[in-house]
């Protein structure tokens, strides 16, 4: 299992650091009038409300993922009365509970109902996402795209990315990543 979270880690790392462009022509439309049902069996509906929404799209064995999870829950924090912070899930409700103390409990947590062939893709009702994990989502008050942000900073030490050697700490990665996070926030706020 060690392996597969180092694998996946490198794989979204150099999905990180190219020109990923992958979601850019959804920036701008709705995002869909979807209802979801959380880990505790509350409704969720998208067009109902009216904050502007942070929507990280993820999976408990994807190591960017869990360095992201530090960024929102310390955003969540701060930006809890303006902003939903929703997470949807490839886990299932029962993988789900096990790991949602990790998470601020002002984070909605939606589990998957169905898993899709491909372990990248994640299908929650009507909702589809296959561009990988994670996948942020900004969504302003007319529940409209903003933004979509893919992969995550990550700790590396001497990692190949593009012919290049890279290495990044822990606090680097984290503070990258909270940056990212907050500067979603704010474009929705302002």
């Amino acid at each position: 299992m060690k392996k597969f979270i180092i694998l996946t880690s490198i794989l979204f790392i150099q999905l990180s650091f190219s020109q990923d462009n992958r979601g850019q022509d959804l920036v701008g439309k709705e995002f869909g009038d979807f209802v979801f049902e959380d880990i505790n069996g509350i409704s969720y509906n998208f067009k109902e409300n009216k904050k502007p929404k942070i929507v990280v799209v993820s999976a408990s064995w994807c190591g960017p993922c869990v360095y992201l999870k530090e960024a929102v829950n310390k955003n969540v924090e701060k930006y809890f009365n303006q902003i939903d912070f929703i997470y949807l899930f490839w886990d299932s409700k029962k993988e789900l509970v096990k790991i949602k103390d990790q998470y601020n409990s002002k984070v909605i947590l939606i589990p998957s109902k169905k898993r899709k062939d491909d372990i990248a893709c994640i299908e929650i009702g009507e909702f589809e996402n296959c561009f990988g994990f994670p996948t942020v989502y900004s969504i302003n008050t007319e529940n409209r795209i903003q933004k979509i942000e893919i992969g995550a900073a990550v700790e590396m030490n001497d990692v190949l990315v593009k012919g290049e050697l890279y290495s990044m700490s822990i606090e680097e990665a984290h503070n990258q990543n909270y940056k990212k996070i907050e500067r979603l926030i704010i474009q929705l706020i302002k």
